[in-house]
């Protein structure tokens, strides 16, 4: 739930990306955590995409004279699309294109995102692409942090954005409709995979302030995290049920 003084940034937002790319603009859309329940005002990025007609230079140099003054204001780059790249990217971005429909915020325009057509054929594949270079990004990390428990935890927790997507997207493999939530996400791939996500389901609490680190060191916890981590590449790489 987003407070007052960020919903009040929206506006003002969409006021400015309305004024710079009128009358080529189709939807302004915000997704993400500030679409969702798992939003914090003190972490959190607000997460936005542009859909203009046809894409042009133009478009990016009037935005690009903003986008330093809106990322102060805790706003990420937005995603800026056209509707030929919408129509044509679906298939190679079937994970991306999922979490856009299934959590976003029309802030101005058309919600093309409900009535978007998705084309799975390569979702498993991509789903391996992310899990393993994700993976290996993971040790990488590790080994520039040096073991500082700070630095591991806040790894932990910043990593566990891009595996909740993979989650969702190994449920999707097995054609069950992946919770919001990411905990919840994390217990039904256990239950329906037969894996066990301890450190995933507690850094979710933890992200939600339901727990803490108190009873475990950085350095075990990590150890852990990557073992599952490894564990949910092995389920991504074999095949489902409907394989």
């Amino acid at each position: 739930m987003l407070d007052a003084r960020t919903e009040n940034l929206l506006t003002m937002y969409v006021e400015t990306v309305r004024g710079l790319l009128a009358p080529d603009l189709v939807s302004v859309v915000l997704y993400g955590s500030g679409a969702g329940d798992e939003y914090d005002p003190g972490t959190s990025d607000l997460n936005t995409l542009i859909v203009v007609d046809r894409l042009r230079a133009a478009h990016l140099r009037a935005l690009s004279s903003e986008v330093r003054r809106w990322r102060a204001r805790r706003f990420s780059t937005p995603l800026v699309f056209d509707r030929d790249y919408v129509a044509r990217a679906r298939d190679v971005f079937p994970i991306e294109f999922h979490e856009l429909r299934d959590r976003h915020r029309v802030l101005a325009g058309e919600d093309w995102l409900a009535t978007l057509e998705l084309d799975d054929r390569n979702l498993r594949a991509q789903c391996e692409h992310e899990a393993r270079a994700k993976l290996l990004r993971l040790r990488e990390r590790y080994l520039e942090s040096a073991g500082r428990s700070r630095e591991l935890r806040a790894l932990m927790l910043e990593s566990m954005n891009t595996f909740r997507v993979i989650v969702r997207a190994c449920l999707r493999l097995d054609g069950i409709a992946p919770p919001l939530e990411t905990g919840r996400a994390v217990a039904d791939l256990e239950s329906h995979r037969g894996a066990s996500f301890p450190v995933m389901r507690r850094l979710a609490a933890i992200r939600r302030g339901e727990e803490s680190w108190d009873d475990v060191t950085a350095d075990e916890a990590f150890a852990d995290y990557l073992d599952e981590v490894a564990g949910l590449v092995g389920l991504v790489d074999r095949p489902t049920r409907s394989e």
